[in-house]
């Protein structure tokens, strides 16, 4: 799960930085400051993740990038990146995985994130993408999402590849040929859309999914097979339901 872009970005935090990410909870300030500062020096080497500097780094990535603040908003992007990639981190861990829920939301900020500000690691996040699918230890409904990310961010950066969004459509079928077997809280909104969108059980960022699907949409108008497969992720073009 190593990746020199993330250590990249990681090198790139300063003091400021992670005292901004650990003011988000002002209660513990000091510890988080002091658990982020390890982190920062290793943003592989954890195997759990505890209060501290879990609910700092979870409410950080909540934020909402403002222009008009004293804290310009790339280092805004760039500490919501980081908690972003770190709670993803923890969901590969045995340890800290069941700390970490909405993998799904975790995915759409970080790319939201990129795009916005760190463009030229679109790539990188794709491919580093494969790899966070084979050890993710979330649930079933979070992992389906993380295709569909590694898609978003290739077409924000390049030509996409059909056989990338064949992946996503692949992994949602699947899911959704076994949810009977399952005891899933997202079941009922499944069987009634049956599309990627709307599988999650976190939803508070399902609004970011869309806008960026939206956005890819428009790029995708060159790319006829794509373009339908993407249509059916959105479910303008109808899907599997019952």
């Amino acid at each position: 799960m190593a990746a020199d872009w993330i250590a990249d970005l990681t090198a790139s935090l300063d003091p400021d930085d992670l005292a901004w990410i650990a003011s988000s909870d002002p209660c513990d300030y000091d510890l988080h400051l002091d658990a982020l500062r390890r982190i920062a020096a290793d943003p592989f080497g954890f195997t759990d993740l505890g209060w501290n500097p879990l609910e700092a780094i979870a409410l950080t990535r909540w934020h909402t990038v403002e222009p008009n603040t004293d804290f310009p908003p790339v280092r805004q992007h760039r500490c919501r990146l980081f908690s972003c990639l770190i709670l993803l981190i923890a969901a590969c861990r045995a340890e800290a995985a069941p700390r970490v829920l909405s993998s799904n939301e975790n995915l759409i900020t970080a790319v939201d994130s990129l795009i916005e500000a760190f463009p030229h690691w679109l790539g990188e996040f794709g491919a580093w993408c494969d790899a966070l699918s084979e050890h993710m230890l979330s649930s079933e409904d979070e992992i389906v999402y993380v295709p569909l990310a590694a898609f978003l961010a290739e077409v924000a950066c390049a030509t996409p590849r059909p056989e990338r969004l064949d992946a996503c459509i692949s992994a949602t079928e699947s899911f959704l040929a076994s949810i009977d077997a399952k005891d899933l809280r997202c079941v009922p909104i499944a069987r009634r859309y049956g599309r990627l969108i709307d599988l999650g059980y976190h939803d508070q960022r399902h609004a970011l999914w869309q806008s960026h699907l939206d956005r890819a949409s428009v790029r995708l108008r060159l790319f006829p097979s794509c373009a339908f497969a993407l249509s059916w992720l959105r479910g303008s073009a109808g899907g599997s339901s019952s």
